[in-house]
Parts: structure tokens; C-alpha cells; sequence
């Protein structure tokens, strides 16, 4: 209780500005809003007109974004609305991971995961936005501990289905992860626990393919899909330059270098410690995941939030390791024997809290804006009944009246979609247009850029966007 009360008490503070909203935070509010107004899971481009590849604008995954479109039902629609609901989430994400380390390592270590927990900065990062990431953990611990402590296959099937649905990018990697367990420890009756496991997943992951993919039967729809997850990043993607720049990042990022060091005690424990061999399920899947996840990490663009979910599992499973480790160097070091085991986790728990700590309070890059709400405010007092021209900035469209909004998305540099505002015939140019600022690496065409410089003056720029004004 008190964790939640401490993580409710730092949020509502800057509810809506820290973190500032997010790219595919604004996607998932603005799917939530289409399906409670036209029981469409997909952005609009145009009114009445969908993007028409929601396995890219609906990434985050059904599970979040369509309960998130009936709280909207019951509470209305807005910014607040869902960050409240993200903090729901959150909360049950707290209430899961304890009663799981209470389950599996205890009530003393439980209350060491959560302290480490509490002051993990990318937990508040990711938890306090509206996406998969936190939703998606939840269901993968209640899903392990009723497949891995309980034997129940078909419910924890179901639970690791709906952490898959909740992201798929990062948690059907779970699911392949928990085969290969059941394959390589359950010799007996493999065959039937598999296909128990895999009938209680398909069905949410057949829930995701219907919401996610608009035309079933059309070939190019799969074309698109499998494109996609094969290669989310676009044309032109190097894997191999990307693989060696995150390696070099393990040698100088100082969160890769914090998680690589708090997971070899993990590791060692994991060689020697007789718990863990009791818990050969649990480890297998702690090594088996966390590998998946660690190539998924190495082929991105080096996006650390793909890390979250090991980084979450390395907390969780490092006081029970540190505690492996004291009795064992109490055995080894007779000056210690005298020292209470737990004082001694204690001690190092607390050094580790400390530095989150401080990293949470003064050094994470949890970066605070108001940007959208004032970008909001201003169209708002300018645009009148007129309709309004987006480019690429889903953090702003998803507030705009569908009926007003044609926004143009770069959702990567091969997978674009509605009509670009800048290269519509003079006539029939928005009164009012929205689009990034330079930094945020927006790819305009030489003509986009003429008309731009040609028909619009800027009136002002509001952090990560630039506002404009057709001229008369």
C-alpha cells in the first residue's frame, strides 16, 4: 500500500506533462476514441476515413486501448481521462509483482523487489503513458506463476495471450519463450500441456488479429502485416549497424551498464544456488526471454524500452539472488557469520535504492512538457468551424474533432498514409496547419517545403511543433 500511495502521490502532481506525451501514446488515445465513437480500432486521416493499417497504429494492442475506450464512455474524453486510466494499470502492475515475489521468493525479498521497483525510473516513464508495456508485464507474471506453480496450462495459456495482445512486439516472445521451457523441462505429457497452453493463447491471439487486421481475406493486408513485423522500422534498415551500435552502447550508456551489473548475481546464483535449481521453470524462462528480448533490443534502433520487461524481471529476481549470495559468503567468511543475512540484503537493497533514488529525482530523462496542451489551446482559439491541416503528430490529432482533422502519418519511411496537407491544389489549403519541428526528424519532400514557405507564415512554435497560418 505504501508503494502505491508513494507512486500516486508523485503522479498526479504533473499528471499530464511528466512524462510529456508520446508518439504512440497518442495513437492508442486516438484508437480508444475512434472505437468509441465509430467502433473503428484505427486513426482517422480524414473524417470518415481511416488509416486502414491498424497493425501499425494499433501496436500497443486491444487489451489497453479498447477498455481505455469505454473509460472514456463513463469519464469522459481528454489528456487526464488517460493518464488516470494508464495509473490503473499501474497500480494493478504493483499489486501483481508483489503478490508474485511473495509467492515465489517470499515476503522479505518481495519487499525488496518492490522498493527497487518503486524507484526504477523507465517504470514511471512507461507506466504514466498510455501503453502496452506495463499491462503486458502484468499478465506475463500471473501467467508464468499459474503455468510454472500451479500447472494450470489453459489459464496461464490465456494470460500469456493477453500480455502478447497487450504488446505484441515484446511479449509474444514470451509466449515462444514458454514453449521452449515446456519442451526442454516437461518431457512428460509435452504434447498435451502444450497444446492445452496453446489453446487457452490462441484465442486472444486470434482477438488481436481481428482487431488489428481490417480485411482478413485480403492478401495484401497479410502482405502488409508480415512486412511489417518483419522489418517495424522501415526500408533501408540496417540490422547489422544497428546490432554494433547497441553492443557499444553496453560500454557506455549508464542504464546497460547499471542492468548488465545488477544481472550477474543473477546469473552466478543461477549456477550454483539450490533454489533455483528447484526452480529450474522460472530460471529457464528468466534466460530463455531475457535473450529474445536482448536480440529484439540489439536489432532496433536502440530503443531501451524494449529492455523494460528484463530490466523489471532483473529486479525482481536480484534480492532473492543477493540473498543467495550473503548465506553463501556467511559459509565462506566466518567474520561475517555473525551479521544477520537480512541485514545484509537489507543494506544492499537500500545502497541500490538510494541510487535510484536519486537517478528518479534528479538525473532520469523523464522529460516534463505542456507543449501539447498549449499547441491544443492555441488551434482551438484559431481554427473557428475550419478544418485543420496535420502532419505526422498523432500526440495532437488525437485531440482534434474528427469531423476538423486530415493528418498526414509518417509511421515509418515506408509506411505512409493520408494526404500530405502541403500538396493539396492552392485552393483548397487548411486555414490552419500543425506539423513537427525540424529536430524531431519529419522527412518533408522539396515541393511539401515550397508550398510551405510559399502559402503559410509560422505564428508560433510550442516545444515539439510549429503552428501556421495559411496567408491571406
Amino acid at each position: 500500500m505504501a508503494c502505491i500511495a508513494l507512486v500516486l502521490f508523485c503522479s498526479f502532481s504533473e499528471l499530464t506533462t511528466r512524462p510529456k506525451i508520446f508518439y504512440d501514446e497518442g495513437l492508442t488515445i486516438e484508437v480508444a476514441r475512434n472505437f468509441q465513437l465509430f467502433g473503428k480500432p484505427d486513426v482517422l486521416t480524414s473524417p470518415g476515413q481511416f488509416s486502414g493499417v491498424p497493425y501499425v497504429t494499433g501496436s500497443t494492442g486491444f487489451l489497453v486501448s479498447l477498455p481505455l475506450a469505454g473509460f472514456f464512455s463513463f469519464f469522459g474524453f481528454g489528456l487526464t481521462q488517460a493518464r488516470i486510466y494508464a495509473l490503473g494499470w499501474l497500480i494493478l502492475f504493483f499489486v501483481v509483482t508483489f503478490f508474485f515475489s511473495r509467492k515465489v521468493f517470499g515476503p522479505f525479498a518481495s519487499i525488496s523487489s518492490l522498493a527497487l521497483l518503486t524507484t526504477f525510473p523507465p517504470l514511471y516513464d512507461s507506466g504514466r503513458r498510455v501503453l502496452g508495456e506495463i499491462p503486458g508485464f502484468s499478465f506475463l507474471l500471473l501467467g508464468t506463476y499459474l503455468l510454472f506453480y500451479r500447472r494450470q496450462y489453459f489459464i496461464g495459456g490465456i494470460l500469456l495471450g493477453l500480455a502478447a495482445a497487450s504488446k505484441p512486439s515484446i511479449y509474444s516472445l514470451a509466449l515462444v519463450s514458454v514453449i521452449l521451457v515446456l519442451a526442454i523441462i516437461e518431457r512428460e505429457h509435452l504434447w498435451r500441456k502444450l497444446f492445452v497452453f496453446i489453446s487457452g493463447a490462441a484465442p486472444m491471439i486470434a482477438l488481436w488479429f481481428i482487431f488489428a487486421v481490417p480485411d482478413l481475406l485480403s492478401l495484401e493486408t497479410w502482405r502488409g502485416l508480415i512486412g511489417f513485423y518483419s522489418n517495424p522500422f522501415g526500408s533501408g534498415y540496417s540490422v547489422v549497424s544497428s546490432v554494433q551500435e547497441n553492443i557499444k552502447m553496453f560500454f557506455w550508456h549508464s542504464t546497460l551498464i547499471y542492468f548488465t551489473l545488477l544481472s550477474l548475481p543473477i546469473l552466478a546464483v543461477f549456477r550454483w544456488s539450490d533454489k533455483f535449481r528447484e526452480e529450474r521453470r522460472l530460471r529457464a524462462f528468466f534466460l530463455i526471454y531475457g535473450a529474445l528480448i536482448l536480440v529484439y533490443f540489439l536489432k532496433s534502433p536502440g530503443w531501451l524500452r524494449y529492455l523494460l520487461p528484463l530490466q523489471l524481471l532483473i529486479l525482481l529476481f536480484l534480492p532473492t539472488a543477493i540473498l543467495e549470495i550473503a548465506e553463501r559468503m556467511k559459509s565462506l567468511f566466518s567474520i561475517l557469520a555473525k551479521i544477520s543475512t537480512r541485514v545484509m540484503v537489507a543494506s544492499a537493497v537500500a545502497g541500490l535504492f538510494a541510487i535510484q533514488l536519486i537517478s528518479l529525482v534528479w538525473f532520469s530523462d523523464i522529460y516534463a512538457s505542456r507543449d501539447t496542451e498549449e499547441v491544443l489551446a492555441l488551434v482551438h482559439s484559431r481554427s473557428g468551424d475550419n478544418s485543420i491541416g496535420v502532419i505526422n503528430s498523432p500526440q495532437i490529432a488525437a485531440f482534434l474533432p474528427p469531423e476538423k482533422k486530415y493528418h498526414f502519418l509518417q509511421l515509418n519511411n515506408k509506411i505512409i498514409v493520408g494526404e500530405n496537407p502541403l500538396l493539396r491544389p492552392s485552393s483548397q489549403l487548411f486555414p490552419l496547419l500543425i506539423l513537427p519541428e525540424p529536430e524531431e526528424g519529419l522527412v518533408i519532400s522539396s515541393d511539401a517545403l515550397g508550398a510551405l514557405q510559399e502559402n503559410y507564415e509560422l505564428i508560433k512554435s510550442v516545444g515539439r511543433w510549429q503552428v501556421f497560418l495559411l496567408r491571406n
